[in-house]
């Protein structure tokens, strides 16, 4: 676990299969599909309790003491980081897609409904072409799977695969084995680290293998086309391309001021084919080769006219991929994957051509582009952009990638303004979209031009001609604002911005980078001990963060402590919020009880996606998801977010001359003694304060600690963060 996990529209759709309930979603005013109640009960029980329950077990089995242990290390690890990915916002359930799925598992295992009990079905935010089963029972279809599949046969024959690995507990074994090599037991003494890794993947592909074949057992008993097997290795050998390869056309960005030359069209994109390399003695899995190759020979003697595409119906099946597709571009976005973003939305807006949700992802797409334009070439002296489409692009995705390269920075900040400014014009009630539009256009001032803007811009329609004489649209994208007030507003508005920026880039020039440091560091020590008065009444604190680790011990991070230390630090912050009066919220995904809604789950995901993309983008940047926490807002009647928590490593002490001295004289000797085995501890206390109206961080604090985490220590630190966020200044 790193600190770093601080971080990493509500789609509302009855449960069921009927197609009135699955109909309940508005396509044209999409939103991106959240999980649905009840919230599972796994996520209300501890990761504890899990693992002593999964030990307990251990133990009545007959095993070596040697594997015995490996196994609860590996019923410790696995446990809590499952509950990790449950706890991330990644997940989702209890929605159209989810249990869309669970019919095809209910088909799948009908005769046998012990497995079936046991087996919990989540669909993951990715947007690659994968499934995953693990040892406690989950299995994981993500959504990028869901929008690539042909019928609901080549997905049950994949649910059958995962299901033989939970079956056959392939992950616990080959955790066992890996071990088993990595101690060099047995056949594996003496290899050499290649030899290890090898054998480690050649066990793995075994696993597949049988995985395959049991599998394969399983979909024959199930009703479904035999077909899909083939279909199914067709897939996973095109995994790399998109579910669309739909032409690219960049006109419908196109005006009377915004035309495009031919540098930004490419002559012949590659064509889709299989990625090459048949070596496959590094891989988890068999080569797709070899995998086809293997059920050929069963399925030539079965009868390949036995089976359906489909048992549930063809229109549930398209309707929950619809929702797939749709969900592929905001989960791009979220991970800043703008390019492959900017396509995919293009694909659903040629489908659906008057669709808002695809119309707003697109100027997402290149409102994140311009953004990180912006940002390198401030950070960095401008260099000669590179192809990124000489790649394993393929298809006419490429063809939209090559576009987005070949722009100039200035281009793609004059395109990105003029379609988010479309977008506000075009949607007024929708406020990402105005900020997006004022942002990019207080950015295009900043960032974009050398001069006033009123000699830049010109106010005539860019015809043939003129893109003979001028090779770039820039000029021309706002000739028919110029007289709009709220343009002409946001343009001075990025002029004094920019005035700002260079008076504080003036200033360092003259300033060593040592000595801007050095300033910069007594300036923030200066803060910190004075500390910040925000002046709020109320507060939202999300998911409290409680982490210790022993240095002193094989497995240096104590998981069990962790969340038992983790459940009264919260408990902590309620209390001494109470004394302070702060009316504080506390929104904790790990400690969920039957009192926590799903539409509290929910916000936690949101506000978490809505930080995360705050302090990983480093730059000011309107949230992707802003839209999604303006009700979360107004419900708890704040704007500030709290992320605060501790990390604890006690470490074995380094000796050094002064330890060694004392325990030389008879005098020093019982406290020289006493502090070599005293441990050493490093503890830092951390807190993070937010604010959404300003779309920025208002506090924070890292507060180094070289002493035993005791209560009083962590609880002063949390009271100096609570007491500033309610202080208000004394300045008039």
């Amino acid at each position: 676990m790193h600190p770093k996990n601080l971080v990493l529209a509500i789609l509302v759709v009855l449960i069921g299969f009927s197609s009135p309930q699955l109909s309940a979603q508005d396509f044209d005013n999409y939103t991106p599909t959240v999980s649905q109640g009840p919230l599972p009960q796994d996520l209300m029980i501890s990761s504890t309790e899990k693992y002593l329950k999964a030990k307990a077990d251990s133990k009545r089995e007959k095993n070596k003491r040697r594997v015995r242990k490996t196994k609860e290390k590996f019923y410790l690890q696995t446990n809590f980081v499952l509950d990790e990915l449950l706890t991330s916002g990644q997940l989702i359930f209890n929605d159209p897609m989810t249990n869309y799925v669970k019919g095809i598992l209910d088909n799948i295992l009908k005769g046998n409904p012990r497995l079936r009990k046991e087996i919990k079905l989540y669909m993951v935010r990715s947007a690659s072409i994968n499934a995953f089963a693990t040892d406690r029972g989950e299995i994981f279809v993500n959504v990028g799977l869901l929008a690539k599949i042909n019928n609901e046969a080549e997905l049950a024959f994949i649910l059958c695969h995962e299901i033989q690995h939970y079956v056959e507990r392939h992950n616990l074994e080959a955790f066992v084995k890996f071990k088993e090599i990595e101690r060099g037991r047995g056949d594996y003494k003496r290899q050499k680290n290649y030899e290890k890794i090898v054998s480690k993947h050649s066990y793995s592909k075994n696993l597949e293998r049988e995985a395959d074949k049991k599998g394969f057992e399983l979909f024959l008993k199930s009703g479904y086309s035999l077909n899909a097997v083939e279909k199914v290795f067709d897939l996973l050998a095109l995994s790399h391309t998109s579910y669309s390869d739909t032409g690219f056309d960049f006109s419908f960005l196109e005006s009377d001021y915004i035309k495009f030359n031919d540098k930004v069209k490419i002559e012949e994109v590659n064509e889709i084919s299989e990625l090459e390399g048949k070596d496959d003695s590094l891989s988890t899995h068999p080569s797709i080769d070899e995998r086809r190759e293997n059920f050929e020979k069963v399925i030539s003697k079965e009868d390949r006219k036995k089976g359906k595409d489909f048992i549930q119906s063809k229109t549930q099946f398209d309707l929950v991929q619809k929702i797939a597709r749709f969900d592929i571009c905001d989960i791009l976005i979220s991970y800043r994957a703008y390019s492959a973003a900017f396509y995919h939305s293009y694909v659903l807006l040629k489908e659906y051509p008057k669709n808002s949700y695809a119309e707003k992802n697109i100027a997402k797409a290149l409102y994140g582009i311009a953004q990180y334009t912006n940002k390198n070439s401030s950070d960095y002296e401008e260099e000669e952009e590179e192809d990124e489409t000489e790649s394993i692009l393929q298809g006419q995705m490429q063809a939209a990638f090559y576009f987005l390269t070949k722009l100039s920075d200035k281009e793609k900040n004059m395109l990105a303004g003029r379609y988010c400014w479309k977008m506000h014009q075009k949607y007024p009630k929708d406020k990402q979209m105005e900020l997006m539009a004022q942002d990019m256009i207080e950015d295009i001032i900043i960032f974009s031009l050398e001069k006033d803007y009123k000699n830049y811009f010109k106010k005539e329609k860019m015809t043939g001609e003129l893109m003979t004489q001028d090779k770039s649209f820039a000029p021309y994208a706002f000739g028919d604002l110029l007289d709009n007030e709220t343009f002409i507003e946001w343009l001075e508005s990025g002029e004094k911005y920019r005035k700002r920026r260079e008076k504080r880039k003036n200033e360092a020039e003259g300033e060593s980078i040592y000595k801007r440091r050095k300033t910069a560091r007594e300036k923030a020590e200066k803060k910190r001990k004075k500390g910040v008065t925000l002046g709020r009444d109320k507060l939202l604190v999300i998911n409290p963060l409680y982490l210790k680790a022993n240095g002193r011990k094989k497995d240096p991070v104590r998981l069990v402590e962790s969340e038992a230390r983790q459940k009264e630090f919260k408990g902590w912050i309620e209390t001494l919020s109470e004394d302070l009066g702060l009316k504080t919220t506390v929104l904790d995904v790990k400690h969920i009880t039957k009192k926590t809604t799903i539409g509290e789950y929910n916000e936690i995901m949101a506000i978490n996606r809505w930080v995360d993309e705050l302090l990983t983008n480093d730059m000011y940047m309107i949230s992707s998801n802003y839209n999604e926490l303006l009700p979360i807002v107004e419900k708890y009647k704040t704007t500030t977010f709290a992320y605060t928590g501790a990390l604890v490593y006690k470490n074995r002490r380094k000796i050094g001359y002064a330890e060694i001295l004392y325990t030389l004289f008879p005098q020093t000797m019982p406290y020289g003694v006493s502090l070599l085995a005293t441990p050493k501890y490093d503890n830092l206390y951390f807190s993070f304060v937010f604010d959404f109206e300003e779309n920025r961080v208002l506090h924070k604090e890292i507060n180094y600690m070289k002493q035993k985490d005791r209560d009083g220590v962590i609880k002063s630190n949390l009271y100096w963060m609570l007491h500033q966020v309610k202080a208000k200044s004394s300045k008039k």
